[in-house]
């Protein structure tokens, strides 16, 4: 029986082969389906490092978590701009 990371991590080449798949439309290039695909694989790596992970977690360590993933969000943005 699988369980609930199995399926977060066997999703993560999936949502990569359906970006790789959109990008056989023709208005879409393999570069921006795959791109787009890894944003969502990044979404499930996130739930899964971040928002749930699978162990325990004390106050000092959630907050240490929480303002890596907001610097994370905020360089990714600053990226994306």
């Amino acid at each position: 029986m699988l369980d609930y990371y199995d399926w977060l991590v066997a999703s993560i080449p999936v949502l990569l082969v359906l970006g790789a798949t959109v990008s056989l439309h023709p208005s879409v290039a393999l570069h921006e389906g795959l791109a787009a695909g890894s944003v969502f694989a990044g979404v499930v790596v996130y739930e899964m490092l971040f928002r749930n992970p699978p162990v325990e977690v004390g106050a000092v360590e959630a907050a240490a978590v929480s303002i890596w993933g907001l610097g994370f969000a905020a360089s990714v943005s600053l990226l994306v701009l």
